[in-house]
């Protein structure tokens, strides 16, 4: 292969994963609204900030790798590779971290329980003696 369809090749490559990542921190973001509860305001400003992120993400990532050459398939792979990580893995990683989650809950409720309940005791006990 010359040199310049190695580059683009390479270029793909780097776009698909682009899209991959991207996607990913969106899961992450998702994963973070099950397990703490969002107003639909909070869930807006979360997104806003989530595409500007991106945004710079892309632009400077594709900057470094391209010298600032800018192209439409670029776009087109890194949809690619969000689409195709969240098909195959976008998924599975959820249920995953939802069942993670059920059984850390119900762990980290009987410890936070213990700790309050031993919080509430000393309170208790520091206003007897006062």
């Amino acid at each position: 292969m010359s040199g310049f369809v190695e580059n683009e090749v390479f270029l793909m490559c780097a776009c698909i994963i682009l899209g991959a990542e991207l996607d990913l921190i969106y899961d992450v973001i998702r994963y973070i609204r099950i397990v703490f509860k969002h107003k639909q305001l909070v869930m807006y400003i979360e997104d806003i900030i989530f595409f500007i992120f991106s945004a710079f993400y892309t632009y400077f990532k594709l900057y470094n790798l391209c010298y600032g050459l800018i192209r439409f398939f670029q776009f087109f792979f890194i949809a690619l590779g969000a689409i195709s990580f969240e098909l195959v893995i976008g998924g599975m990683l959820l249920r995953l971290l939802k069942i993670i989650d059920k059984r850390f809950k119900i762990r980290t409720t009987k410890i936070i329980r213990a700790i309050s309940d031993r919080i509430r005791k000393r309170k208790e006990v520091e206003n007897h003696y006062e």
